[in-house]
């Protein structure tokens, strides 16, 4: 949970009250260490008592307005979709959304061979250190990012 993120997103203005509420919740998720939140859809409706479909409109319309970018998620090898994970650019502007889907992967205490990953906080979930390196905004600016 993020303060500074929910608090800037409050401020923002000239959304509909359920964009505004959505960012409001994002931020509200917004993790300062990963710089990114990832709630589901399912959980942004339970906590703004809009539906999926509302939830699913209002980040698409963040995103045109350049306030959310969205980031794939996926679960063993791209088997599984994940919640998407979601980068605030105008109130970070650290670490760009990943062009490809993160891969994520399940953590057993039995398992071997798992240098380079690092905890997903609030789960059983690794992904590989280096998707959280950051790197300077300029040198991916008109990279076509597709998310």
């Amino acid at each position: 949970m993020s303060m500074k993120a929910f608090r800037w997103a409050k401020a923002q203005e000239g959304l509909t009250s359920a964009e505004k509420f959505v960012l409001v919740m994002l931020g509200d998720h917004f993790n300062d260490e990963w710089h990114r939140s990832w709630p589901s859809y399912a959980t942004l409706a339970g906590e703004t008592g809009l539906s999926v479909s509302t939830v699913k409109r209002s980040i698409k319309a963040l995103r045109a307005r350049g306030l959310v970018t969205v980031e794939a998620w996926m679960l063993n090898d791209g088997a599984i979709s994940m919640p998407n994970r979601y980068l605030l650019p105008r109130y970070d502007r650290e670490l760009p959304a990943a062009e490809q889907p993160v891969l994520a992967m399940a953590y057993f205490e039995s398992s071997t061979g798992w240098d380079g990953l690092v905890k997903v906080p609030g789960s059983n979930l690794y992904i590989e250190e280096e998707a959280l390196s950051p790197v300077p905004l300029h040198d991916v600016v008109g990279a076509g990012n597709p998310f």
